[in-house]
């Protein structure tokens, strides 16, 4: 399995993620170009909804640098946001030789379909900062807060809202994805279990 990372950082940067954990360390600031496809979407089953204001978010493949390979990411019933009813899933491009992964995002019922997956990577916009979330109470011990995020959808950026998911065996918690500036693009690295 052959993975490429190169730093991105400046001096400065340096020096201001000496004050920062370790797990994060590994991940601001990095550029990480993986090289091997993601393997097909796992078969997952559906539980009943909990409301028609749900919507099924299937399960998805994420890059987890520590262990140098994919850890999946399993399936949820997530409360869509007001005028936003379609979940348009996250996908992995090819894209300069590596492998991007494109956030899914949400759409309104009448949007036009999402254009080619190419263009989704192709980002040359910097992102807005990130939103400030109101984390609610945890559901059981066994869940660990999913940050919101930025997702691109080939013509803006839109929110996509954190949530509680569940710790699969053998993992803590969750560590926060982000996107990166590299040459004329801008690139999201994908969250992934810790």
């Amino acid at each position: 399995m052959k993975v490429f990372c190169r730093l991105v950082a400046s001096a400065a940067t340096v020096f201001a993620l000496a004050s920062v954990a370790p797990v994060a360390r590994a991940q601001l600031g990095a550029e990480v170009s993986i090289t091997v496809a993601p393997p097909a979407a796992q078969s997952e089953t559906i539980s009943i909804s909990p409301g028609a204001e749900y919507v099924w978010q299937h399960g998805e493949w994420t890059w987890s640098p520590e262990r140098g390979g994919y850890v999946w990411h399993p399936g949820r019933w997530v409360a869509h946001p007001e005028g936003q009813t379609v979940w348009h899933p996250g996908e992995w491009v090819l894209f300069n030789g590596g492998w991007r992964n494109v956030p899914g995002h949400w759409r309104a019922a009448g949007e036009p379909p999402v254009g080619e997956a190419a263009k989704l990577v192709q980002v040359t916009m910097a992102p807005p900062a990130d939103r400030v979330e109101v984390i609610p109470v945890r559901p059981a011990p066994a869940y660990s807060w999913i940050h919101g995020h930025w997702s691109w959808d080939g013509a803006g950026y839109r929110w996509v809202g954190g949530h509680w998911g569940f710790v699969p065996r053998g993992y803590h918690e969750w560590v926060h994805g982000h996107w990166y500036r590299s040459g004329n693009y801008y690139f999201y690295t994908n969250g992934y279990w810790h």
